[in-house]
């Protein structure tokens, strides 16, 4: 099953160079919670507002919960378009399970993707950086994640 996007903002080119932010494993409930606090702080650093910043994370956790709740776990992939102009934040989420999922997460993105097949799903959501965002660098985003404040074990 492949769900068409919905988007103004091109796709991340299948060959363009992708600088990667950090990854989580969902098996757990806490793996869907440090995933939509990752989608916040990840959020902040691009400079996204505060309301964006909530819709990033909310479409995260819906997703991950879902894939998580599917009976298996999953694992959340942020990354960073090098080439696009403007930048685009990726987030690609993918586990063994098949759905059906709350396509409602859509609403929340540029865009959204979701494959599955008998293999599992894969999701991939992007969002464009503001425009008064300046370009990130691979440096830039490992200084940030290397800042990002340990997740408290209650969390």
């Amino acid at each position: 099953m492949t769900v068409p996007s919905r988007s103004n903002h091109p796709a991340p080119d299948s060959g363009a160079m992708m600088l990667p932010i950090l990854a989580i494993t969902v098996s757990t409930e806490f793996g869907i919670i440090a995933s939509r606090h990752r989608a916040r702080q990840i959020a902040e650093f691009c400079g996204f507002g505060l309301q964006d910043q909530a819709r990033i994370a909310t479409a995260v956790s819906e997703l991950a919960r879902e894939i998580f709740s599917d009976g298996w776990a999953g694992k959340v992939e942020f990354s960073m378009s090098d080439a696009a102009v403007p930048q685009l934040l990726v987030i690609d989420i993918a586990g063994p399970g098949t759905g059906p999922f709350d396509l409602s997460a859509a609403k929340l993105m540029d865009r959204f993707e979701i494959t599955a097949d008998d293999d599992g799903t894969r999701i991939l959501l992007t969002k464009a950086l503001p425009g008064t965002q300046e370009a990130l660098t691979q440096a830039a985003i490992e200084l940030a994640v290397s800042q990002f404040a340990l997740l408290p074990s209650n969390v």
